[in-house]
């Protein structure tokens, strides 16, 4: 699946050259070309006469060539994901699937008052990650996907986390057991993930929850694609909730449950990071533009609903109760240290 010997990384084109890139693969000069998820990102909308098409450049060769084959082989049993359409030099083409994502489109429901049909977006999401886990068995992705987390350090490393951030925020770390917490994380199987599955890496198209952003997929226990979409700062339902939209997609034991929760807090934890990050660099964000970009939320309302969450996720995981209370500690230190500029919006979280 490798392209050929030499350098595994390519330059990013130059807008030129992206311009005879896509005349090159379609025969006609583009309109324009604009940058939906804003300038630097890797996937840019093209816009032909007849029609719009996302253009996408991995700087990576073998994760590249890796993703094509997985769009390829998804979208030949019918898995919910955007139509491969061509490769040219360091960038492939797919069907573009829209501009709303799903975390606008699950927050929009919200906010008008149509929950049941954020309950169905939502359920639909899950039950999508799941349809697509099983085709790619079919598809026989599992022997192509690399293996993903196998090592200690690695879970180890996850674990640490919770410490550096108190640091960074000077507030005093749970007490955790940090080996038992790690080894918690230790894949049962291996079967296909996404990895990333976040609300804004899925759209609603042709009535499906279709997702793209393959370049991170792997191999490993499964329940990773769930906890990434229920403990991120967009996704809007609480963990009982979610585990119930999930239990109607598919059964899950009580082991699975705990494993989910394990997972899904460690992962708050990680969004947590990312928030404090962006507004220790940057400020406060719009909320909206966070979420029509598919930024980091660093929002305050978007942190207060990722904190909740991830307090409520501890107090069902395994290893983690001990920080139920720590998340809303962070919250504070980091609103202390830097004041949002006006009142967080209203309206639900």
């Amino acid at each position: 699946m490798t392209e050929g010997s030499g350098p595994t990384e390519d330059t990013r084109p130059s807008v030129a050259e992206l311009l005879v890139l896509v005349e090159r693969h379609f025969h006609v000069r583009p309109e324009r070309i604009t940058a939906p998820g804003g300038k630097g990102r890797d996937s840019l909308r093209v816009h032909l006469p007849d029609r719009t098409v996302i253009m996408t450049f991995r700087a990576d060769r073998r994760r590249r060539a890796r993703e094509i084959e997985v769009l390829k082989r998804l979208g030949a049993v019918g898995a919910p994901v955007p139509r491969f359409l061509g490769q040219e030099g360091p960038v492939f083409f797919q069907e573009d699937l829209g501009s709303l994502r799903l975390a606008a489109r699950l927050e929009h429901a919200i906010a008008g008052g149509r929950g049941d049909l954020a309950r169905k977006l939502a359920r639909m999401s899950l039950a999508s990650l799941v349809r697509i886990s099983d085709l790619a068995r079919e598809a026989g992705l599992e022997g192509i996907a690399p293996k993903m987390g196998l090592r200690g350090e690695w879970r180890r490393a996850r674990v640490g986390r919770i410490a550096r951030l108190s640091e960074i925020l000077d507030v005093r770390p749970p007490q955790v057991d940090a080996e038992a917490f790690a080894g918690a994380l230790r894949p049962r199987r291996l079967v296909f993930v996404k990895w990333d599955a976040r609300p804004g890496n899925a759209t609603i198209h042709d009535r499906r929850v279709k997702w793209y952003d393959w370049e991170y997929c792997g191999l490993r226990d499964g329940l990773e694609d769930p906890a990434f979409l229920a403990a991120d700062e967009f996704w809007p339902f609480a963990p009982r909730e979610t585990l119930a939209l999930l239990a109607a997609v598919r059964p899950l034991s009580e082991e699975d449950r705990l494993w989910l929760a394990d997972y899904a807090v460690l992962h708050a934890v990680e969004r947590l990071g990312y928030i404090v990050e962006q507004v220790k660099k940057h400020g406060w964000i719009d909320e909206e533009r966070a979420r029509r970009q598919d930024r980091i939320g660093y929002a305050p309302r978007l942190l207060a609903r990722l904190v909740r969450h991830g307090a409520e996720w501890a107090a069902l995981s395994r290893h983690g109760p001990a920080l139920a209370p720590w998340f809303g500690e962070m919250e504070a230190a980091l609103r202390v240290l830097h004041p949002p500029p006006s009142p967080a919006a209203g309206g639900p979280v």
